[in-house]
């Protein structure tokens, strides 16, 4: 009798409890006055390359009331003809009639699009709203996304002598290859994305031809959010590598920004004989990478006004070869992970050849987090400079900023060099974190401040102007970049 009373008052109470769901469903406001809200104002899809789909972004809509409200329908105004599509409470489809919105509860809607190739190859602002129909009203929320049109390649494969112009961005799922004895040039403006395993692979030459105002770009292909404050193209590893093989020559890169990759650069073209360049880098900015900036295998190279920065590995890694840096900047506060190299080494190939390679660095900087430490009684250690023993007396700096122990009697030649021994938020304009909202933002601007300590501390050179385009001062700053004009914040 007992077991019989149990399920009896069982049951009892159950329908106690679906009559109280059915009574919070049934009892649906009929009020014309009433009304949803939603999470924000206008959807906005970021930037969207034509034909390619978007990340999906989340729409929250409340009712704020204290009773249920029936949504007749839920709908796009302009169906599927935008590229627009929504999914509610986890339905896929175009039309959703009968949605249940419960008292002081919200759904979700998803919104994605793919937008068609646009007539016009300008930006163009694309935009649709939702639709929510009940108690014989009707509220809308606006979503809009801008448009660019792109031409989208898996291979792209240039055996003969080519120009890229900048008249559409060009996005490369796989791979560009230049075939030897064959020269690619791109010109000023040039943006190529590249695909999560795409690479650059040069057999022949590679001439980029960008501007201080029109840089040529290669990044990789997305614009949606990591999370809502930091955008993916400031995220590292998206995309593999620009190489230039073994044998290529007469590579120019000016004005061009690599970022955002595993590995940057890598130059594995083999030491000439008879003296041929590598490659020639004005204004050359690689940055944001998860392995390093910028490879150098036996190659004969000069960077002019180059920065170099914020890599997970080496940031510069020079064996053999000859190399001459020019008011360059290479630094390193990678912050996405623990850093695995300095941000500046140079060493020797396993096969030798110390008397056929030599390193200067003039005007240039090198910097990092990574501090000299100095114990009574031992010799410095730390920095951010890792010189092979055998390389060292092939290797100048003059008129330098460094973060490595100074003075040192190491067979390394020092001509007028700084240590560096001041945090980068001292003496930089933007090191990664919003100085107001003391948060991260991975937003870097490497500058210096009008007091930093190698402003004006340079030696003159041939270069009259930044990497910015900036006139240089009669007493040149060390570094890529003139000081900044801005009174610090």
């Amino acid at each position: 009798m007992k077991y019989i009373a149990s399920i009896g008052l069982f049951f009892v109470f159950l329908s106690l409890a679906l009559t109280g769901c059915h009574d919070q469903f049934d009892h649906f406001t009929s009020d014309p006055n009433a009304r949803i809200s939603f999470s924000q104002d206008t959807l906005r899809l970021d930037t969207l390359y034509s034909e390619q789909p978007s990340s999906t972004r989340t729409l929250l809509v409340y009712n704020k009331g204290n009773k249920a409200l029936k949504i007749d329908e839920i709908r796009l105004l302009y169906g599927v003809e935008r590229g627009f599509r929504i999914n509610v409470d986890g339905r896929s489809g175009q039309r959703f009639e009968g949605v249940t919105l419960p008292a002081g509860d919200s759904i979700h809607v998803f919104v994605e699009a793919t937008l068609q190739r646009m007539i016009d190859d300008l930006p163009q602002l694309i935009t649709d709203s939702i639709l929510f129909r009940f108690n014989g009203k009707q509220q809308a929320l606006r979503i809009e996304s801008w448009c660019h049109n792109l031409d989208q390649y898996d291979l792209l494969h240039i055996q003969k002598d080519s120009v890229i112009t900048a008249q559409r961005p060009l996005y490369i799922r796989d791979s560009l290859v230049v075939d030897e004895g064959v020269t690619l040039t791109l010109e000023a403006g040039v943006h190529l994305l590249l695909g999560d395993k795409a690479h650059i692979s040069i057999y022949g030459s590679l001439c980029a031809n960008g501007t201080p105002t029109e840089r040529v770009l290669i990044e990789g292909l997305r614009r949606d959010y990591l999370i809502p404050s930091i955008n993916y193209r400031l995220v590292p590893g998206q995309w593999n590598y620009v190489r230039l093989a073994c044998g290529t020559k007469g590579n120019k890169l000016l004005y061009t920004t690599i970022r955002n990759g595993r590995d940057g650069l890598i130059c594995d073209a083999t030491h000439s004989a008879s003296g041929e360049e590598t490659l020639y880098a004005e204004g050359l900015i690689i940055t944001n990478m998860k392995g390093r900036a910028l490879t150098f295998d036996r190659a004969r190279a000069r960077l002019y006004n180059c920065e170099l920065s914020n890599t997970l590995s080496t940031t510069l890694l020079v064996t053999g070869g000859v190399t001459e840096l020019l008011h360059c900047s290479l630094v390193n506060y990678y912050a996405w992970d623990k850093r695995e190299g300095s941000t500046l080494v140079y060493n020797l190939p396993e096969s030798g050849g110390a008397e056929q390679t030599s390193f200067k660095a003039t005007n240039t900087l090198v910097d990092g987090a990574r501090s000299v430490i100095r114990i009574a009684g031992r010799e410095p250690v730390g920095g951010e400079i890792e010189l092979a023993e055998k390389v060292r007396d092939r290797t100048t700096f003059d008129h330098c900023y460094l973060r490595t122990a100074l003075p040192q009697n190491n067979g390394v030649a020092y001509f007028d060099c700084i240590e560096a021994k001041q945090p980068a938020d001292e003496v930089y304009v933007h090191v990664g974190r919003n100085r107001e909202k003391d948060k991260m933002d991975f937003v870097y601007f490497f500058q210096p401040w009008a007091d930093a300590p190698w402003v004006q501390k340079g030696v003159k050179s041939d270069l009259s102007t930044d990497i910015q385009g900036r006139t240089r001062a009669t007493q040149p700053t060390i570094g890529a970049y003139e000081p900044s004009t801005e009174k610090r914040k």
